[in-house]
């Protein structure tokens, strides 16, 4: 559990999450938004909400049906096509 916590909290320092709540932030503050605010708490909020479901998805199934090799292609490229 401490060493899922550390990785999370490094996760969350990477340099393309700090640039998107930076721009975000910048774009409204430009525009004299109030949204700019809570751009980085939403951005957090958010993306902590998708790896949370996620992670309880994978939890839920647990291992069964992992060992197909269509399945772990599946696991490795759609990180690449999501982004």
């Amino acid at each position: 559990v401490t060493l899922m916590l550390a990785l999370g909290l490094r996760h969350g320092l990477d340099p393309d999450h700090i640039a998107v709540i930076d721009s975000l932030t910048m774009h409204h503050h430009e525009r004299h938004s109030t949204f700019g605010k809570w751009s980085g708490t939403l951005f957090a909020l958010g993306h902590g909400l998708v790896i949370t479901v996620v992670s309880a998805i994978f939890s839920a199934v647990g291992t069964q049906g992992f060992d197909k090799p269509w399945v772990m292609a599946l696991v490795d490229w759609l990180p690449v096509a999501l982004l």
